[in-house]
């Protein structure tokens, strides 16, 4: 028998759950930022972030551009790549592009130390929230 009141419940349950994402129902925020070290923008750095202990998904990262400023984006295998970064605590990781694409890295000026560069080391926190936000990285 069909209804003639309008939609459904079970149309628009489905209709909810598919709105709300298909990412596997992951918390996501969306983050952009600049990133600075002695209190300038530090172009050409690869900025990630690194869901803390008892923060489920992946990793997010984004490389900055002239001014130092990025987005981050996750990786989900086999489905590219999506705008934002996992709601919680995070460990920020910084790679620095330039070193990286330098033969020897001769005359290329050490812009933070190696304690940045991996998770075990970094003192970088940040938190992510559900929504938009901004956020500033500072490395001295």
């Amino acid at each position: 028998m069909r209804s003639s009141r309008g939609v459904h419940p079970a149309m628009l349950l489905a209709s909810l759950l598919l709105a709300a994402g298909c990412s596997r129902g992951l918390n996501v925020g969306q983050v952009s930022g600049q990133l600075l070290v002695d209190g300038a923008p530090a172009p050409e750095v690869m900025v990630q972030f690194v869901p803390a202990q008892g923060v489920e998904g992946p990793a997010s990262s984004g490389l900055t551009d002239s001014e130092g400023r990025f987005q981050l984006e996750y990786r989900e295998r086999g489905k590219g790549a999506h705008p934002g970064a996992m709601v919680g605590s995070h460990i920020v990781t910084l790679s620095d592009q330039r070193l990286a694409a330098s033969a020897d890295g001769r005359g290329v000026k050490v812009r933070f130390g190696p304690d940045y560069t991996t998770v075990g080391t970094s003192p970088l926190r940040q938190e992510v929230a559900p929504g938009d936000q901004q956020v500033t990285i500072e490395v001295k």
